[in-house]
């Protein structure tokens, strides 16, 4: 037990598995990741997408989407900045548009909270991400 504890393990259960044993462990578990967990489900998403600072327009990529948010390279966004995006989603090819705060940014990528989403395109990212996660 030493050992696996020194490697870094968080818990520990013995064989024969006592049930009220592990009824306790996944009580404590759980509780820790529900925490943990994001608020909404993440997806892949590599496309164009534009951000429009005030009267600057960047150019870049997405890299995932969920119904909050987006993580996209787009060089120049900095964290507290208001941005307008637009994209399409890929297959359906619905442009979406939608205002957002970069909410954190270092060198490469930056991650922006959709604030203002119409409800079609609300309707359209949850039906994008539906998709990609049931494959």
């Amino acid at each position: 037990m030493q050992e696996v504890f020194a490697i870094g393990a968080t818990y520990f259960l013995q064989k024969p598995v006592d049930r009220q044993k592990l009824s306790i462990l996944f009580r404590t578990v759980s509780g820790g990741m529900l925490e943990n967990r994001r608020k909404y489900i993440r997806v892949p998403l590599q496309t164009e997408v534009t951000c429009m600072v005030g009267s600057r327009t960047i150019r870049g990529r997405t890299w995932n989407l969920s119904q909050g948010g987006m993580q996209t390279e787009a060089a120049g966004l900095r964290a507290k900045d208001t941005v307008r995006v637009s994209f399409r989603l890929p297959v359906s090819g619905v442009s979406i548009e939608a205002a957002g705060t970069v909410v954190w940014a270092n060198e490469t990528r930056q991650g922006i909270q959709l604030t203002n989403v119409t409800a079609p395109n609300q309707q359209s990212i949850r039906k994008y991400i539906a998709e990609v996660e049931k494959d």
